[in-house]
């Protein structure tokens, strides 16, 4: 992984909360492959945990075996609050990966230059279909 200070300007950001299935999940290999050919940087990656007494934590990467091959893509970008937030989307017993990654790919489209980014929502395009707006 490499250090999220170690460029000039940044491709369109993002986060995802992935729930953790198991000790080697069939995507993380695509999630890899996608690091590897340098479309996604991964910038933070954090395990967070609900326990079976409904407390949230944060969870030591080398503690979730699927998350191993990804540790040291920390930059510390997720705070308390956002454990908070992310603890309330799980069922207790379960730990999540939070990544916060980079499309660099958007970068290197020949003839084009990046102007802004933004999300996208989901739940915006679920309620954009069922309003008939698209």
């Amino acid at each position: 992984m490499t250090d999220i200070t170690d460029t000039d300007s940044y491709g369109p950001l993002g986060y995802l909360v992935l729930a953790v299935s198991g000790d080697d999940p069939a995507g993380l290999s695509e999630l890899l492959e996608l690091i590897a050919r340098d479309d996604v940087r991964v910038l933070d990656l954090e395990a967070i945990a609900r326990d079976d007494d409904g407390l949230v934590h944060f969870v030591d990467l080398a503690d979730v075996p699927a998350l191993a091959p990804l540790a040291g893509a920390y930059a510390g970008l997720l705070d308390q609050d956002d454990v908070q937030d992310v603890g309330e989307l799980l069922d207790p017993g379960t730990t999540a990966a939070v990544i916060v990654y980079e499309d660099v790919w958007a970068l290197r489209l020949p003839g084009f230059r990046l102007l802004d980014a933004g999300p996208v929502l989901p739940t915006d395009i679920e309620a954009a279909v069922a309003s008939d707006e698209i």
